[in-house]
Order: C-alpha cells, then sequence, then structure tokens
C-alpha cells in the first residue's frame, strides 16, 4: 500500500487519536494542528514531493499523541519539571509512535515521530541520534515544533518575540538543530511568517 493512499484511509484513525488529544489537553490539540501545518508549509518550501509533504504534515498533527498517556500534571506544570517528571515527558515520543506504528500502513510515520527530539548533537533522546543518523523528516518536524512552541504562550512562560526566536535558532544551529535546515527555516519563517 503507498503512502499517500494509506494516509486517505487512516483519516479517521487521525480524527480520532487529534480528538483525544484534545480531550486530554487543550494546548498540545492546538500545538499538534499548527505544527502539522508548519510542517506541511515548510515542505513545500523546501521543494520536498507531495508525497513526503504530506507524510511530514500528518507527522505533525500526531507527534505528540504519545503525550495522551503522560501525566496532566506534568502536562500543564506551570513550573520547571523535576528530573522524574522529565524523564516521564521524555517517554512520549516512544509511545507515540507506537500508536502510530499499530495504524496499518502507518509505519513509516512511527519513526518520524520517534525520533523529533533527538538533537543534532547527540544530545537529544530517545535513543541520542546524531547528525544525519536522525531521519530527515524527523530533523524538520524537530525545527517546527520548536519554533511553534516558541512563538506560543506556555503555562511556564510567554511567547517569545521574532528576534528571540531568531537568536535561538541562530544559537541552536549544529548543536540542537541540523545548521543547513535552520538557515533554510530562518528563510522561510521570514518570507511567509
Amino acid at each position: 500500500m503507498n503512502e499517500m493512499k494509506s494516509i486517505s484511509l487512516a483519516k479517521g484513525v487521525l480524527e480520532a487519536l487529534t480528538a483525544v488529544i484534545h480531550f486530554k489537553d487543550h494546548y498540545t490539540f492546538s500545538h499538534c494542528n499548527e505544527v502539522g501545518k508548519l510542517c506541511g508549509d515548510f515542505s513545500d518550501f523546501m521543494g520536498l514531493d507531495s508525497s513526503s509533504a504530506t507524510c511530514l504534515e500528518v507527522a505533525g498533527h500526531l507527534h505528540d499523541v504519545g503525550k495522551i498517556f503522560i501525566e496532566e500534571s506534568i502536562l500543564l506544570k506551570p513550573g520547571i519539571l523535576s528530573k522524574d517528571e522529565y524523564e516521564a515527558i521524555k517517554e512520549h515520543s516512544k509511545i507515540g509512535s507506537e500508536i502510530v506504528r499499530q495504524v496499518e500502513g502507518l509505519e513509516f510515520l512511527s519513526t518520524i515521530i520517534l525520533h523529533h527530539h533527538e538533537r543534532w548533537d547527540g544530545k537529544g533522546y530517545p535513543y541520542n541520534l546524531k547528525g544525519e543518523e536522525i531521519p530527515l523528516q524527523s530533523r524538520i518536524l524537530s525545527i517546527c515544533d520548536c519554533y511553534h512552541a516558541l512563538i506560543s504562550d506556555r503555562p511556564y512562560r510567554k511567547a517569545l518575540e521574532k528576534h528571540e526566536i531568531k537568536n535561538i535558532f541562530l544559537k541552536e544551529k549544529g548543536k540542537q538543530f541540523d545548521p543547513k535546515l535552520v538557515e533554510i527555516f530562518l528563510d522561510f519563517i521570514e518570507r511567509r511568517y
């Protein structure tokens, strides 16, 4: 079964999963929707083929689905997470990957979701992948995920200004993020957002 057909067949599953996210945590629901749109737009800007762009958009919509199994007290905590709380939240990418893997024909999305918190410098999770060991679509999702989190009010801080966000991306270029993708993304944001 090809990826586009799989995604079409899984539309009902996608809607059900996003509804579950919505009931669990409205911020995560809104965040996932915006990250999905951003992934699709950025993929188009990069010139990825329509199948890859659609896959990334759907992965963006589902990237935090694993948070449905994380305690609300952790998800909505207004302050800094404890070490144990942070370890619990880190499980969401594995959980989300496994949830998506259960949908026949969507296994390719599970890999994107699994690795969206890996870091270019190898200090990410869950497997400390480094550089190009991280799948390209996961590296793109990571940037879009972070960008939307930075432009949004969070329980522990207000949304950041555009110049602050640009400085963060420049500082994290080659550390958290793929340096080439950062340059393309900053150009994309400048032109489109």
